[in-house]
């Protein structure tokens, strides 16, 4: 990638695939002469008064590269010591970085880290269920880093101060981690499917069907978008409807692969990986809407007796939901248009 000497590397550090990002300076590599002169007008500062280590590699056609990556190591390491605090090759302070082309040289004193993984799209396409929250943003990145695209799923509780926090959440991952991938969000209507049980099932087990019926509208959209998995952001124990037992009975209610990338994180490492992604501070404003029942929830709900709840329950009324639903392209989405002041 060409770039100003000022442009910044940041956002090519955010492209899944990549596992480093270096600053280069081209030049001839024509002799070993002209390396050591480039390399010692590069380096000879960054190395003033430091212990340094030159490394070396050949890159592309070796038999086309006369000069060996030992000799080059050796002479620009030669150039550059009087300027040094002396040679370290097992933990130099600057390493001065060398990659021998054909007629060529990359010089770089340092790498920068990206996240690496698999580039976006690689391994398909999965359908997330989105609350705004830590986990299902965590959950998503964890994917996207391993090159899975996505779209996003919102069962709206909340109206409109829910729809506008989780959409916020979702344009960070989509501006940030989508790079090559053009992401939307299904906003649906949930409401209407949260009265309905809870007229029709008992408290107790409120939050387990929940959980079935976003599982239920996710898998709906993942028929229609062709995706191959549904991915959310439970973690074993972390809260009633997500013990192993509720998860299995949850998982039940459809056959396709779901995906719990975070199933054995702790709250605070997922905070912290929040922090790292840039959803932090968004997400920890979003309410916590799918809490239906304050206390004493089922944490071992058995299958035989949620079926036999969700069937006193129109179903059509999900059916309705997700074809009513609203769709946002999280890519070109202006959220000054969503934020009328009085909500904010």
């Amino acid at each position: 990638v060409e770039l100003t000497e000022h442009d910044e590397l940041d956002a090519l550090t955010r492209v899944f695939g990549i596992h480093s990002i270096s600053r280069v300076v081209e030049g001839s590599a024509m002799t070993l002469d002209e390396i050591v002169r480039s390399g010692e007008e590069i380096f000879r500062e960054r190395v003033r008064g430091k212990r340094f280590a030159v490394r070396a590699r050949r890159v592309g056609n070796l038999a086309r590269i006369p000069l060996s990556a030992r000799e080059v190591e050796r002479a620009l390491g030669a150039a550059l010591l009087p300027a040094a605090a002396g040679v370290d090759l097992a933990n130099p302070e600057v390493t001065a970085h060398v990659e021998l082309l054909e007629g060529e040289a990359y010089f770089f004193p340092e790498r920068t880290p990206a996240h690496g993984g698999l580039p976006l799209g690689g391994e398909g396409r999965a359908v997330t269920l989105l609350s705004g929250g830590f986990d299902s943003a965590g959950a998503a990145w964890q994917l996207l880093r391993r090159g899975v695209a996505q779209e996003y799923v919102f069962c709206n509780l909340g109206g409109e101060t829910h729809q506008l926090g989780v959409l916020r959440v979702a344009k960070v991952l989509a501006d940030r981690w989508h790079y090559g991938h053009r992401p939307q969000l299904h906003a649906i209507d949930f409401e209407p499917i949260v009265d309905e049980l809870r007229a029709r099932t008992a408290k107790r087990y409120w939050q387990v069907i929940l959980k079935r019926m976003m599982l239920r509208a996710a898998n709906r959209v993942a028929l229609e978008r062709r995706a191959m998995a549904i991915v959310t952001g439970e973690a074993v124990g972390q809260v009633s409807s997500q013990t192993l037992q509720n998860l299995s009975v949850i998982s039940r209610v459809t056959e396709q692969m779901i995906l719990r990338p975070l199933v054995g994180t702790n709250k605070e490492e997922i905070i912290r990986s929040a922090e790292k992604i840039g959803t932090f501070e968004l997400s920890k404003v979003v309410g916590e809407y799918c809490d239906l029942v304050p206390r004493r929830p089922a944490t071992g709900a058995a299958l035989e007796v949620i079926e036999d709840q969700e069937r006193g329950m129109d179903l059509s009324l999900l059916d309705q939901a997700v074809a009513r639903r609203t769709i946002f392209d999280l890519r070109t989405l202006d959220l000054e248009t969503l934020a009328p002041a009085e909500l904010e």
